[in-house]
């Protein structure tokens, strides 16, 4: 496969990184299969003419990096209902904007689940941990619960712009609308 313009780009810059590591040759061997990797996926894309925006390559990349070592997952829900997302930068409820995430029809079956694991019920509320990405989807325990439009999408852009936030969000039922939604933000 002939490499296009980025492949090249980004293999040349690799490849001087890896000279640099020295002999350790499993981490060596790792990280040069990790690059191979990237670069058939990029290599792949370019052939296609069809480069996907930056959110899609860091999903493929994520999913790369699950398929070499599943032990290590981006989020990992234990007992105490705690979510490890190893690769979110954790910003507390009281630093990010307030607003409401109404489950839509294509997310409202995830909130219902999410509802049903809780034995949440109508009027009242659960505390939630989820991991908001770049393309301002949040997901809990890995589904994807909602995402973020509207005016609010700018400042939430912002808190996402160096990669995906973990915050703590409230799933509350809106009877008025018949739909479980997310509230996030803390007023005090």
């Amino acid at each position: 496969m002939s490499n296009g313009p980025i492949t090249t780009r980004f293999e040349e810059r690799v490849n001087k990184g890896l000279a640099r590591l020295g002999n350790d040759g499993d981490v060596q061997a790792f990280l040069a299969w990790l690059v191979r990797a990237f670069v058939d996926t990029i290599g792949e894309l370019e052939a296609r003419r069809e480069l996907s925006p930056t959110v899609e390559a860091l999903r493929e990349t994520i999913e790369i990096i699950d398929d070499i070592d599943n032990t290590n997952t981006a989020i990992d829900n234990g007992d105490d209902g705690a979510l490890d997302a190893s690769y979110a930068r954790y910003v507390n409820a009281l630093d990010i904007p307030n607003c409401w995430i109404s489950g839509v029809e294509t997310t409202q079956h995830a909130l219902i689940n999410v509802a049903d694991r809780l034995g949440a019920t109508g009027g009242s509320r659960h505390r939630l941990r989820v991991v908001i990405t770049p393309d301002l989807s949040i997901y809990h325990d890995d589904v994807m619960i909602g995402y973020i439009t509207g005016r609010i999408a700018e400042a939430f852009a912002d808190l996402t712009a160096d990669g995906p936030i973990e915050t703590l969000a409230t799933l509350i039922y809106a009877r008025s609308k018949d739909l479980w939604c997310v509230k996030l933000g803390e007023t005090s």
